[in-house]
């Protein structure tokens, strides 16, 4: 929970709690002095109040703007995140404004990410002395009532900072870092797989995605309904391959830049799916330029993991191929193929399973849909001068 606390002016002064956060924000150059004196160093255990507090804005992002707190490290030397005992209602992760940026770093304190994964740039289990910082309460079992405190003690002390290298040990999960930019300016989202992560928001590894405020665009992934953004998403490892939506938030209606920032799937290709454009693009191979309105963005894109690398040439814009009518009820012409020539015709669900393949060297060829299921399919034609795919929606 945070509160807006009193206006400063000169002379002006106010009391801070141990162990609660504080923003400052002022118009000009000041100095601010604080006044204490040597026998007031915390040390021992201290605790900062936390509440969950419904505080949903209506801005279609729900339970990610509930049960937040604003709290800090009280005392006069770093402390190790991971090493801290949190209750069963605080989530693993922690978030951390960087005001360099301006935008926030996430660490996922869970074990499961070992010792953590991090968004956004460097930041580690470490918090320095006096760094506030967010803290999320999970339980809404008693929206507005729900209250318990967050105990920091010595033993998460630590005094030297040689202690934060980086983690050396291999990495036994896999996972997905992307990024996304628009006039310089970038964010980050991460999915990893686990062997008992879950589809929804888990408290042990998933990080709610925080809205900068500012012109930085926001790239993030949702969980299964309720639909919650996402900066670090872990999935079920078995379900790796099936399609994760992705959200993109944009104060600008300007060119954006999706690229594979890091992977570590050993060759398998990444793609991603633009709905609106109806492309499809490697990423393991290439960014993916597009044009975006501003606002918030939750159908547009998806992505998914081939079982296999596949060379797409997304040269859509440049093909003949023709395939109607589209929408379809069942049957469909592809026409324009290339002549004397071997096409494959591939039919993927949206999952990127296959349904349907054969193989013409005509120019034209019929495909009977009719025994499918409604919904939105993919058109894949490949021949020696590369691979087109078009969407289709099947009534």
């Amino acid at each position: 929970m945070w509160n807006f606390a009193q206006p400063l002016g000169q002379g002006n002064g106010v009391n801070m709690n141990t162990g609660d956060g504080y923003f400052t924000l002022n118009e000009g150059d000041i100095t601010v002095n604080f006044s204490s004196v040597a026998t007031d160093l915390n040390t021992g255990d201290k605790t900062a109040a936390l509440t969950y507090t419904d505080n949903d804005n209506g801005s279609g992002f729900g339970a990610n703007y509930d049960g937040w707190n604003f709290i800090s490290n009280p005392f006069p030397s770093a402390i190790d995140w991971s090493a801290l005992s949190k209750s069963t209602n605080t989530d693993a992760t922690v978030y951390i404004w960087n005001g360099t940026t301006a935008n926030y770093v996430y660490f996922g304190g869970a074990p499961q990410w070992q010792t953590g994964q991090t968004n956004n740039g460097a930041v580690s289990q470490y918090i320095p002395a006096m760094q506030g910082f967010w803290v999320h309460l999970t339980n809404a079992s008693l929206p507005g009532n729900l209250s318990e405190n967050f105990t920091f003690n010595n033993t998460a002390r630590i005094h030297n900072a040689q202690a934060m290298h980086k983690n050396t040990e291999k990495i036994d999960y896999q996972f997905i870092r992307l990024e996304v930019m628009q006039n310089n300016l970038t964010d980050e989202t991460l999915i990893g797989y686990f062997d008992d992560a879950e589809t929804g928001f888990d408290t042990d590894y998933d990080a709610y995605k925080r809205l900068s405020g500012n012109d930085i665009p926001m790239l993030y992934s949702l969980t299964e309904e309720p639909a919650f953004p996402l900066a670090m998403n872990a999935l079920p490892a078995d379900s790796l391959g099936k399609e994760v939506p992705l959200g993109l938030y944009t104060s600008h209606s300007e060119t954006c830049t999706i690229s594979l920032k890091e992977d570590n799937l050993e060759g398998r290709a990444i793609f991603l799916k633009d709905f609106e454009e109806n492309t499809v693009t490697n990423l393991s191979e290439n960014d993916y330029l597009f044009e975006v309105n501003s606002g918030d963005s939750r159908e547009r894109f998806v992505l998914f993991v081939d079982a296999e690398t596949n060379d797409v040439d997304n040269n859509i814009s440049k093909s003949n191929i023709k395939i109607f009518p589209n929408p379809t009820n069942g049957l469909l012409i592809i026409q324009n193929l290339n002549k004397d020539e071997t096409n494959t015709i591939t039919v993927k669900d949206v999952l990127g399973k296959t349904i349907l393949q054969t193989q013409t060297d005509k120019t034209q060829t019929e495909l009977d849909l009719t025994n499918n299921f409604a919904g939105i399919y993919f058109i894949e034609v490949s021949n020696n001068s590369g691979t087109v795919i078009i969407k289709l929606i099947k009534n």
